[in-house]
């Protein structure tokens, strides 16, 4: 270990180095280390004990890194939908897409040959953009046309309307055809999002529930023809009145983010909807008026 004398010959020599006053430096170093004459190791100490600070510092902060670069939130993870969606409507698990077309106006044209899946159907899904309406395959699928973009799906339509297969619409509405398989619908409802609730438009009866329940109508019903809005989680729901004029309205499917509607035409309306349906069902039925 170097001795005092030692210390004050490097800094002398760090002194005339440095072209610094030699006589004022032997000063410092007399003052500082010999008076008041203390151990070495105590003069040293509080040296040792900064260091000591900052090595703990140094430790701190490097633990922090750490932590940091392996701490990662957990990544959000959105399931994905229980089937295909094809121009915004949705399809059953299962369904397969066969082929895609379009085109202006109306169209005769030979889809080809596919093979359907046992126990599936061949469907068609449309989106028609223009004036008027669209049918496909001499009215298999029918609806109107819009200039915003209205899509429709479902139509069930045999092999041996594909060749040829038509559509009948306006000169300049534009449409698009898909080509899909899919298994049995399990419901008798169309399929339409986003869900509808209680908000959108005026109503004439809502509930909820789970299970069995009921779904009080207002009086309006009977004035003319409604549509019946359902959402559910679980496998499903049936929904029927005692006077008949809604029989067995059901889906086997409860799809997320989604409403299932049955229009009741106009006639002797209900004042009371029954729901029937498993206790793993959660369900909200939305009635409102048919313009």
């Amino acid at each position: 270990m170097p001795t005092e004398t030692d210390l004050r010959s490097a800094l002398a020599s760090f002194a005339d180095e440095a072209g610094a006053d030699e006589s004022a430096v032997r000063d410092r170093i007399h003052t500082r280390m010999i008076a008041p004459a203390r151990p070495l190791r105590l003069r040293l100490a509080p040296l040792a004990a900064v260091a000591a600070c900052i090595a703990i510092a140094v430790g701190v902060a490097l633990t922090i890194v750490v932590i940091r670069h392996h701490h990662t939130p957990a990544a959000t993870h959105t399931p994905p939908p229980p089937g295909p969606t094809i121009y915004g409507m949705p399809q059953f698990p299962g369904t397969v897409v066969f082929a895609h077309f379009s085109g202006t106006g109306s169209k005769t044209f030979d889809a080809g040959n596919y093979t359907t899946p046992k126990g599936m159907s061949l469907a068609i899904v449309i989106t028609c953009r223009g004036t008027g309406r669209i049918a496909v395959a001499s009215g298999v699928l029918e609806h109107g046309c819009s200039p915003t973009l209205l899509s429709a799906g479902g139509g069930d339509i045999e092999a041996e309307q594909l060749h040829p297969l038509t559509i009948t619409t306006a000169e300049t509405s534009a449409w698009q055809l898909t080509l899909i398989a899919r298994p049995p619908s399990q419901t008798n409802a169309g399929v339409i999002s986003p869900p509808v609730t209680a908000n959108d438009e005026p109503t004439i009866g809502t509930g909820s529930g789970r299970g069995n329940g009921t779904v009080s109508l207002a009086p309006a019903a009977a004035r003319g023809g409604y549509d019946i809005f359902a959402t559910c989680t679980g496998s499903g729901l049936t929904i029927s009145d005692d006077s008949k004029v809604v029989r067995n309205d059901y889906t086997h499917t409860c799809f997320a983010g989604f409403s299932y509607n049955w229009h009741v035409a106009k006639g002797a309306a209900p004042t009371e909807l029954k729901v029937r349906s498993s206790p793993d069902t959660s369900w909200t039925i939305v009635v409102t008026p048919s313009y």
